[in-house]
């Protein structure tokens, strides 16, 4: 089980772009964290990461901002960037490869 609380405000720049700050934090059960990052000891011998117990707690926090612009009354496009960093156990964990992340998104909507 996971959970998420975050915050997001639109800012007009004008009349067809909208500046959309948004934060983040995820919170994932014990189960979650040992499916996703943690190592369990049937792999011992098979591979060169150690055992890894992982427990619940938060697992990331995301921030960044989305840009839209609005075509015409139906039409839209925009961006997102985002960083994205581990926390807790995920941080901990042998086979997370790096703790901080940056996605860039590109989006095209229709709305009826």
């Amino acid at each position: 089980m996971t959970g998420s609380l975050g915050l997001s405000a639109p800012l007009p720049l004008g009349r067809k772009l909208i500046l959309m700050p948004h934060v983040r934090a995820t919170w994932a059960d014990g189960q979650y964290m040992q499916t996703y990052f943690g190592f369990p000891p049937v792999y011992d011998g098979a591979s060169i990461f150690p055992r890894f117990n992982a427990g619940s707690g938060f697992k990331d926090v995301r921030t960044g901002a989305s840009l839209i612009w609005r075509i015409n009354n139906h039409w839209f496009a925009g961006t997102d960037v985002g960083v994205t960093r581990l926390l807790g156990y995920a941080t901990l964990s042998p086979i997370s490869l790096r703790d901080t992340n940056v996605t860039v998104m590109g989006m095209a909507a229709y709305r009826f």
